[in-house]
């Protein structure tokens, strides 16, 4: 059986065999090893609250045990209140998976009041992050163009700005600082980010986009 399997079952004993809804409830704070898991398992809690004990489906009128009404109700009513007292670490999309249709709409007033101030709050977070992330693509993908159309003349007399050896047709990198250094000339620790001429470390001090850089 899948793990979830095993925890819904575990759930399920507690809830309809035991009939302890608090112990139901240290369960899911027991075994959640992160805020997801812990979610996971307050939402099949609710779900197993709201579903019918296998005992009362299986018997022959549907109508199940003497007291199953009140306990029923019991089940309910601790849902509701979980629902509540965790609304702000729930998604409220989650949620209506579970939710069963014999609930009235006044006793889910209170935990839509509490629930969907948290999840717009989500909602706009996500959205002002997706929007920030955006401006950073736009921002990157316009440095890359400037990056591009850059030109560096190799004239006979160019030379390695590290190792003074002439650059003629070998494989250089060019520095913002549009000094040009022969691949693998750099000895051995010197930092490939550091700039031969000026000294400037651009992993530490990157380069500002409104920064101009020189061309030949």
């Amino acid at each position: 059986m899948h793990v979830q399997g095993l925890h819904r079952e575990a759930l399920s004993q507690l809830v309809h065999a035991r009939r302890d809804l608090p112990a139901a409830r240290g369960y899911c704070r027991t075994y959640a090893q992160s805020p997801r898991q812990w979610q996971h398992h307050l939402l099949t809690l609710l779900d197993v609250l709201w579903a019918p004990d296998s005992r009362e489906a299986g018997h022959p009128t549907g109508a199940g045990t003497a007291g199953e009404g009140p306990w029923r109700a019991a089940c309910d009513d601790f849902a509701l209140r979980l629902l509540q007292q965790h609304a702000a670490r729930l998604d409220a999309t989650e949620v209506m998976g579970v939710l069963p249709g014999h609930l009235s709409l006044a006793s889910l007033q209170p935990v839509w009041a509490a629930m969907l101030p948290h999840h717009t709050h989500r909602m706009h977070e996500a959205q002002m992050r997706q929007g920030l992330a955006r401006g950073d693509l736009t921002q990157a993908q316009q440095e890359l163009l400037r990056m591009r159309g850059r030109r560096v003349v190799i004239t006979q007399g160019r030379t390695c700005a590290a190792s003074g050896q002439p650059v003629a047709d070998r494989v250089f990198v060019v520095h913002p600082s549009n000094s040009v250094v022969l691949f693998g000339a750099r000895r051995e620790g010197e930092l490939e980010h550091r700039c031969p001429l000026t000294g400037r470390d651009y992993h530490k001090l990157p380069l500002h986009p409104s920064e101009p850089i020189p061309s030949d």
